[in-house]
């Protein structure tokens, strides 16, 4: 956290331990081939990992919290929209391209085939790549958040707080009724996981979480919130967490109502992707049910301290690059390490941080310091 992150309460130091859940999450899910969850003491960790797709979401409710923050203390600069668009690519861009660069020069697949991850469009649609040592497939939630950000800094900053709250439950009618929709017509898994109208929950969660916060905490200090861009007084961060009891035994409560059913999903099983892609009902609830609970965690989590010490600072921060890297090797390394479950997640989680770590302040620091402000994610 930089000194002008702390100055303007932008850095909520436990999200930085859901951040580092959300990374080990879905390497679990993506580094323990040939996992097997009803053999051994292993069986409760191998569920998890069967669930630990849903890393994305949680990704995708902590990025809708952070960025709607950031844009709510932006209200008033005169830059906002120009800096906010900057910040995003610099943040983004830079290492994005480069592993893409790096995978198709090792391989080369049709220029058509590789178009949709030059232009974020890959959750729309992905031609076969036919790549034999590399994988990008993954790539497609960074489409997903930079579509939606291409949009979302309007309604933040150009309507009011209790309009662009009313949008996010509106997305997620969207994102519901859209996957019934899809899944019911008997179209096939990925329109359902990665197309943008269908995979808004978490976004759509996190950023209404911030909006309401901002609320709370203008209303309990007496801060009056603007409800829309121009009045005279900025909205509170929501670094400032100043939420109510009552407010928390809101989310202790969703937490609870949300958990129970999950935890009976992820223990009979019925969490893992090819069962979903094959069940009309849990390929349109489960995203939504994993979005509110991953949102009522953060919003509980927020007074837990440990939940920012040094070790997840540092999953936090590397979180970005081991996302990107911890695939692109994946067919390769399948064939070079003679090992699976968890041996194999543990070397190449090992491999994959290690590349994060030298891409961080080798290169993506370098761009890191170029952005304009300090509303540094």
């Amino acid at each position: 956290m930089t000194a002008a992150e702390q100055k303007r309460g932008t850095h909520i130091g436990p999200l930085d331990g859901l951040r580092t859940l959300a990374i080990l999450l879905v390497l679990l899910y993506h580094l323990t081939p040939g996992r097997d969850p009803d053999q051994g003491l292993r069986s409760l960790l191998f569920k998890i990992a069967d669930a630990g797709w849903t890393g994305v979401d949680l990704f995708l409710v902590l990025s809708g919290f952070l960025i709607t923050g950031k844009l709510l203390a932006a209200r008033n600069d005169e830059h906002r929209f120009r800096d906010f668009y900057l910040r995003r690519v610099l943040r983004i861009f830079p290492l994005y391209y480069v592993a893409l660069i790096a995978a198709f020069v090792i391989e080369r697949p049709p220029f058509r085939a590789q178009l949709p991850f030059w232009t974020y469009t890959a959750n729309l649609w992905q031609p076969p790549l036919g790549l034999k040592i590399i994988d990008v497939g993954h790539l497609w939630s960074l489409a997903l958040e930079e579509q939606f950000y291409l949009l979302w800094p309007f309604a933040i900053l150009l309507l009011s707080r209790k309009t662009a709250m009313r949008i996010c439950v509106v997305m997620l009618a969207v994102a519901v009724g859209t996957r019934y929709a899809l899944a019911s017509s008997g179209a096939g898994w990925f329109p359902t996981f990665a197309w943008t109208p269908c995979r808004v929950d978490g976004l759509a969660v996190g950023s209404w979480l911030a909006l309401w916060m901002a609320g709370r905490n203008a209303g309990q200090t007496g801060v009056s919130v603007p409800q829309k861009f121009g009045t005279e007084k900025p909205i509170l961060d929501v670094g400032q967490t100043l939420l109510s009891v009552r407010s928390r035994l809101y989310s202790h409560a969703v937490l609870l109502a949300t958990a129970i059913p999950l935890a009976w999903m992820v223990w009979r099983g019925k969490t893992g992707l090819v069962f979903v892609a094959s069940d009309v009902g849990f390929r349109t609830i489960l995203p939504l049910l994993f979005s509110l609970f991953y949102g009522a965690l953060l919003v509980s989590v927020l007074d837990i301290r440990i939940l920012g010490a040094k070790p997840f600072q540092l999953g936090a921060r590397y979180s970005y690059g081991i996302y990107i890297v911890h695939l692109l090797f994946y067919p390769l390394l399948l064939g070079v390490i003679p090992y699976r479950g968890l041996a194999f997640f543990l070397i190449v989680t090992a491999l994959s941080t290690v590349m994060a770590v030298l891409s961080y302040h080798g290169f993506e620091r370098y761009f890191l310091r170029m952005k304009p402000g300090t509303m540094r994610r």
